[in-house]
């Protein structure tokens, strides 16, 4: 029951909520961001990429590929950690989430360590928070919290990636 459980709130979390599109600044504040149907992704990405008008963050062409491969790594860490929640086995959850997900990625990933160096502080500032509440969720999965709790701090981690991948794009 409990994996069934943790299972259905992960979907429904990675799912997002269907309706009408909020802004980014209430979407902070909701906790919740838009669903895309899959079958209108494609579509809907052409255009964001006409019409993008997110800040351009320049970094260099050596920046870009590691961190852009630092955030594949952290999408497939997810999934990862998502499993090990299911299964109940907490311990492990918070080891991954630590190493792949928390203040310790920072410094043992060469995308996150090289970017540091370039972005500009609020973006910076916005990878530390989320980095931040990744270290607060796995330090808290030793006292076995209940699955709400879980979840809210999965959701803060992942709103801290979609808010600064909202608000800025980089070349």
């Amino acid at each position: 029951m409990r994996q069934t459980t943790y299972l259905t709130a992960a979907l429904l979390l990675l799912a997002g909520p269907v309706g009408a599109e909020p802004t980014m600044q209430s979407a902070m504040h909701q906790h919740s961001l838009p669903a895309m149907p899959s079958q209108a992704a494609p579509q809907a990405m052409m255009a964001m990429s006409a019409e993008d008008g997110r800040p351009l963050v320049k970094l260099s062409a050596e920046t870009i590929a590691l961190l852009r491969a630092d955030m594949r790594h952290m999408m497939a860490a997810y999934a990862t950690i998502f499993g090990q929640l299911a299964d109940g086995k907490n311990e492990e959850a918070a080891k991954s989430i630590e190493e792949n997900l928390g203040m310790t990625a920072m410094k043992t990933h060469p995308g996150m360590m090289k970017a540091s160096q370039e972005l500009p502080d609020n973006v910076r500032m916005m990878g530390m928070n989320m980095h931040k509440s990744a270290s607060e969720l796995a330090a808290s999965l030793k006292n076995n919290p209940k699955p709400a709790a879980v979840f809210a701090g999965m959701q803060q981690i992942s709103a801290g990636c979609t808010a600064c991948h909202m608000a800025y794009r980089v070349r």
